[in-house]
Protein backbone atom coordinates (compact mmCIF):
# COMPACT_ATOMS: atom_id res chain seq x y z
CA UNK A 1 0.00 0.00 0.00
CA UNK A 2 2.89 1.98 0.13
CA UNK A 3 2.54 5.35 -2.23
CA UNK A 4 -1.52 4.06 -3.13
CA UNK A 5 -2.57 5.32 0.77
CA UNK A 6 -3.39 9.26 0.34
CA UNK A 7 -4.80 11.09 3.43
CA UNK A 8 -8.36 11.49 3.66
CA UNK A 9 -9.64 14.42 1.28
CA UNK A 10 -5.82 15.26 -0.26
CA UNK A 11 -6.83 17.41 -2.94
CA UNK A 12 -9.41 19.45 -4.45
CA UNK A 13 -12.37 17.99 -6.78
CA UNK A 14 -15.33 15.37 -6.68
CA UNK A 15 -14.45 12.58 -4.22
CA UNK A 16 -16.97 10.02 -3.00
CA UNK A 17 -16.19 6.96 -0.27
CA UNK A 18 -17.54 3.59 -1.29
CA UNK A 19 -17.50 0.22 0.60
CA UNK A 20 -17.37 -2.57 -0.52
CA UNK A 21 -18.72 -5.72 0.55
CA UNK A 22 -19.87 -9.49 -0.84
CA UNK A 23 -23.76 -8.37 -0.04
CA UNK A 24 -23.94 -4.37 -1.14
CA UNK A 25 -21.64 -1.73 -1.66
CA UNK A 26 -22.08 1.68 0.21
CA UNK A 27 -21.69 4.69 -1.77
CA UNK A 28 -21.56 8.08 0.43
CA UNK A 29 -21.12 11.51 -0.39
CA UNK A 30 -19.51 14.20 2.09
CA UNK A 31 -20.00 18.13 1.80
CA UNK A 32 -17.67 20.58 3.09
CA UNK A 33 -18.79 23.82 4.50
CA UNK A 34 -15.88 25.36 6.04
CA UNK A 35 -15.07 23.43 9.07
CA UNK A 36 -17.88 21.36 9.60
CA UNK A 37 -18.51 18.04 7.14
CA UNK A 38 -22.30 17.02 6.03
CA UNK A 39 -23.67 14.17 4.76
CA UNK A 40 -24.62 14.98 0.82
CA UNK A 41 -25.58 11.50 -0.64
CA UNK A 42 -26.39 8.25 0.46
CA UNK A 43 -26.84 4.96 -1.59
CA UNK A 44 -26.36 0.96 -2.27
CA UNK A 45 -26.71 -1.03 -4.68
CA UNK A 46 -27.21 -5.16 -3.67
CA UNK A 47 -24.22 -7.14 -5.33
CA UNK A 48 -25.13 -10.12 -7.91
CA UNK A 49 -23.58 -12.93 -7.28
CA UNK A 50 -20.35 -14.32 -9.22
CA UNK A 51 -18.45 -10.88 -8.24
CA UNK A 52 -17.09 -12.00 -4.93
CA UNK A 53 -15.84 -15.71 -4.10
CA UNK A 54 -14.91 -16.40 -0.36
CA UNK A 55 -15.16 -12.38 0.09
CA UNK A 56 -12.61 -11.58 -2.37
CA UNK A 57 -13.30 -9.82 -5.49
CA UNK A 58 -13.28 -11.88 -8.65
CA UNK A 59 -15.05 -10.23 -11.49
CA UNK A 60 -13.41 -6.00 -10.98
CA UNK A 61 -15.36 -5.57 -14.42
CA UNK A 62 -19.06 -6.13 -13.12
CA UNK A 63 -18.62 -4.81 -9.96
CA UNK A 64 -17.16 -1.62 -11.35
CA UNK A 65 -19.94 -1.34 -13.60
CA UNK A 66 -22.38 -1.84 -11.08
CA UNK A 67 -20.32 1.01 -9.10
CA UNK A 68 -20.82 3.24 -12.40
CA UNK A 69 -24.58 2.59 -12.99
CA UNK A 70 -24.82 3.43 -8.83
CA UNK A 71 -23.65 6.97 -9.36
CA UNK A 72 -25.27 7.61 -12.40
CA UNK A 73 -28.44 6.63 -11.03
CA UNK A 74 -28.10 8.76 -8.50
CA UNK A 75 -26.64 11.36 -9.95
CA UNK A 76 -23.35 11.37 -7.75
CA UNK A 77 -20.34 12.81 -9.97
CA UNK A 78 -17.10 12.06 -8.35
CA UNK A 79 -13.77 11.59 -10.36
CA UNK A 80 -12.02 10.07 -7.04
CA UNK A 81 -12.70 7.64 -4.88
CA UNK A 82 -12.22 6.93 -0.82
CA UNK A 83 -12.46 2.69 0.19
CA UNK A 84 -10.94 0.34 2.71
CA UNK A 85 -9.91 -3.21 2.35
CA UNK A 86 -11.48 -5.39 5.37
CA UNK A 87 -9.37 -6.00 8.42
CA UNK A 88 -9.05 -9.92 7.52
CA UNK A 89 -7.01 -8.90 4.61
CA UNK A 90 -4.48 -7.01 6.61
CA UNK A 91 -1.46 -8.06 8.48
CA UNK A 92 -1.14 -5.34 11.05
CA UNK A 93 2.29 -5.33 13.48
CA UNK A 94 3.48 -2.85 16.80
CA UNK A 95 7.54 -2.86 15.93
CA UNK A 96 9.94 -1.19 18.08
CA UNK A 97 12.70 0.70 16.91
CA UNK A 98 15.66 2.99 18.49
CA UNK A 99 14.23 6.13 19.22
CA UNK A 100 17.36 7.61 17.82
CA UNK A 101 16.78 7.08 13.87
CA UNK A 102 15.64 9.39 11.97
CA UNK A 103 12.77 9.39 9.93
CA UNK A 104 14.76 7.76 6.68
CA UNK A 105 16.60 5.27 8.90
CA UNK A 106 13.37 4.27 9.99
CA UNK A 107 11.71 3.25 6.92
CA UNK A 108 15.03 1.97 5.62
CA UNK A 109 14.79 -0.71 8.19
CA UNK A 110 10.86 -1.18 8.51
CA UNK A 111 10.61 -1.34 4.06
CA UNK A 112 14.27 -3.38 3.99
CA UNK A 113 14.50 -5.48 7.38
CA UNK A 114 12.15 -5.69 9.73
CA UNK A 115 9.24 -6.44 7.43
CA UNK A 116 10.12 -9.82 6.05
CA UNK A 117 10.11 -11.05 10.15
CA UNK A 118 7.03 -9.61 10.63
CA UNK A 119 4.69 -10.82 7.35
CA UNK A 120 3.24 -14.20 6.93
CA UNK A 121 3.44 -13.69 3.15
CA UNK A 122 7.13 -12.65 0.85
CA UNK A 123 7.77 -9.03 1.08
CA UNK A 124 7.24 -8.89 -2.75
CA UNK A 125 4.18 -10.04 -2.75
CA UNK A 126 2.62 -7.08 -0.14
CA UNK A 127 1.69 -3.36 -0.28
CA UNK A 128 2.99 -2.00 3.08
CA UNK A 129 2.59 1.53 4.53
CA UNK A 130 3.70 2.06 8.24
CA UNK A 131 3.44 4.68 10.82
CA UNK A 132 5.29 6.04 13.66
CA UNK A 133 3.56 6.25 17.26
CA UNK A 134 4.67 7.26 20.64
CA UNK A 135 7.65 7.11 22.21
CA UNK A 136 8.22 4.08 24.63
CA UNK A 137 10.58 2.82 27.77
CA UNK A 138 11.71 -0.73 27.51
CA UNK A 139 12.06 -3.10 30.28
CA UNK A 140 16.03 -2.55 29.81
CA UNK A 141 15.08 1.48 30.30
CA UNK A 142 15.87 2.23 26.73
CA UNK A 143 13.88 4.73 24.39
CA UNK A 144 11.88 3.13 21.67
CA UNK A 145 9.79 4.35 18.92
CA UNK A 146 6.82 2.11 18.16
CA UNK A 147 6.33 2.05 14.74
CA UNK A 148 2.58 0.22 13.07
CA UNK A 149 3.06 -1.99 9.95
CA UNK A 150 0.25 -2.55 7.64
CA UNK A 151 0.35 -4.82 4.95
CA UNK A 152 -2.35 -6.06 2.49
CA UNK A 153 -1.23 -8.80 -0.24
CA UNK A 154 -1.21 -6.94 -3.43
CA UNK A 155 -3.73 -9.29 -4.89
CA UNK A 156 -6.23 -7.63 -2.81
CA UNK A 157 -4.68 -3.86 -3.45
CA UNK A 158 -4.95 -4.49 -6.76
CA UNK A 159 -8.39 -6.29 -6.69
CA UNK A 160 -10.01 -2.85 -5.67
CA UNK A 161 -7.39 -0.54 -7.69
CA UNK A 162 -8.47 -2.69 -10.41
CA UNK A 163 -12.46 -2.41 -9.53
CA UNK A 164 -12.19 1.51 -9.47
CA UNK A 165 -10.80 2.02 -12.76
CA UNK A 166 -13.65 0.18 -14.51
CA UNK A 167 -15.76 2.53 -12.59
CA UNK A 168 -14.03 5.59 -14.11
CA UNK A 169 -12.56 6.62 -10.48
CA UNK A 170 -9.29 6.75 -9.33
CA UNK A 171 -8.17 5.56 -6.04
CA UNK A 172 -6.74 8.63 -3.48
CA UNK A 173 -7.65 6.54 -0.15
CA UNK A 174 -7.17 3.17 0.20
CA UNK A 175 -6.71 1.97 4.06
CA UNK A 176 -7.60 -1.18 6.18
CA UNK A 177 -11.60 -1.05 7.30
CA UNK A 178 -10.82 -0.58 11.06
CA UNK A 179 -8.44 2.35 10.95
CA UNK A 180 -11.56 4.08 9.46
CA UNK A 181 -13.94 3.07 11.58
CA UNK A 182 -11.57 4.44 14.41
CA UNK A 183 -10.58 7.84 12.73
CA UNK A 184 -14.54 8.25 12.59
CA UNK A 185 -15.05 7.94 16.19
CA UNK A 186 -12.16 9.72 17.42
CA UNK A 187 -13.17 12.30 19.43
CA UNK A 188 -15.64 10.31 21.19
CA UNK A 189 -12.50 8.18 22.03
CA UNK A 190 -11.18 10.97 23.83
CA UNK A 191 -13.53 11.03 26.61
CA UNK A 192 -12.30 8.32 28.16
CA UNK A 193 -9.08 8.13 30.64
CA UNK A 194 -5.74 6.92 29.14
CA UNK A 195 -6.10 4.06 31.81
CA UNK A 196 -9.31 2.89 30.71
CA UNK A 197 -10.72 -0.03 28.16
CA UNK A 198 -12.85 0.57 25.49
CA UNK A 199 -14.34 -2.30 23.26
CA UNK A 200 -15.87 -1.79 19.78
CA UNK A 201 -17.56 -3.99 17.93
CA UNK A 202 -17.89 -3.50 13.89
CA UNK A 203 -21.11 -6.03 13.30
CA UNK A 204 -21.16 -6.83 9.17
CA UNK A 205 -22.52 -9.76 7.01
CA UNK A 206 -19.76 -11.69 6.68
CA UNK A 207 -17.30 -10.66 9.58
CA UNK A 208 -17.13 -8.40 13.21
Amino acid sequence: MLNRLKNLFPQRGSGVAIELGSERINIAQLQKKGAVLTLKQLCFAEVPEGIFEEGRIINPQELGELIRTTLADNKIKATHVSTSVPMRESVIRLIPLPAELNDREVRDLILNHEAALYLPYPREEVDIDYQKLDLVTDDDGLDKVQVMLAATRKEVTDSYIETFQYAGLSVKVLEISSFAVLRTIKEQLRQFAPQEAVVLIDIEFDCT
